[in-house]
């Protein structure tokens, strides 16, 4: 069972803030009889800086465990298509942690192509460690389909991939179509128009 609740709001000075409650419990699946609480609340406030900076702050605190955790992020771009990320997340059971990131964006510079990589590097004081991290992602949308992969790798050697490819078509009793959306119901309609309207008048299209 759960119950959750979110309230939105933005200031006047251009601050966005939420708060978002969510409390509830589940099975364990070990066993039947064993229920497992839990209750969170985070705050976050979002601002939008000049040169189009960002700044982040959310606080996270868990009403059972009586754990609560800070995390800012500080976002900066550099032109179009480059922006760094920095963040600092404190926790009372985990510790401190530090992220530093470079994002390239539009990497293929092709029409309907999303594209990005970044670099981070995070230090972790309760590891006592740094752990160097690469991500890289791309999606695409044609008229026939839409199609997307993912790559993580780090410096401690674990890595993953995945990726996506969907299509819908259309069958008829003359033909086959492809798109790249997915619907209810479909329509196909012939306006290839190849008479005059007997009154003069042109038929310009359907709808």
């Amino acid at each position: 069972k759960k119950i959750s609740g979110n309230l939105f709001y933005t200031f006047d000075n251009g601050i966005n803030t939420y708060y978002t409650y969510s409390r509830g419990s589940y099975q364990s699946p070990l066993s039947r009889n064993v229920y497992t609480e839990y209750g969170v609340s985070t705050i976050g406030a979002g601002y939008n800086l000049p040169y189009n900076t960002r700044v982040d702050i959310t606080v996270d605190y868990d009403h059972v465990t009586d754990n609560n955790s800070f995390f800012l992020t500080l976002q900066i771009p550099f032109g179009n298509k480059w922006e760094t990320k920095l963040s600092a997340y404190n926790s009372s059971d985990l510790g401190n942690e530090f992220r530093g990131r470079i994002v390239r964006n539009d990497i293929i510079d092709y029409q309907n192509v999303n594209s990005s990589l970044e670099l981070a590097s995070v230090y972790s004081d309760s590891r006592n460690e740094t752990i160097n991290e690469a991500y890289g992602q791309i999606s695409a949308a044609a008229d026939k389909f839409r199609a997307g992969a993912n790559m993580y790798t780090n410096s401690d050697g674990n890595y993953g991939v995945s990726g996506n490819l969907s299509s819908s078509q259309i069958i008829t009793n003359q033909n086959i179509h492809f798109i790249n959306q997915r619907s209810d119901a479909y329509a196909i309609v012939d306006s290839d128009i190849k008479e005059i309207v007997p009154d003069g008048n042109e038929a310009y299209g359907f709808v």
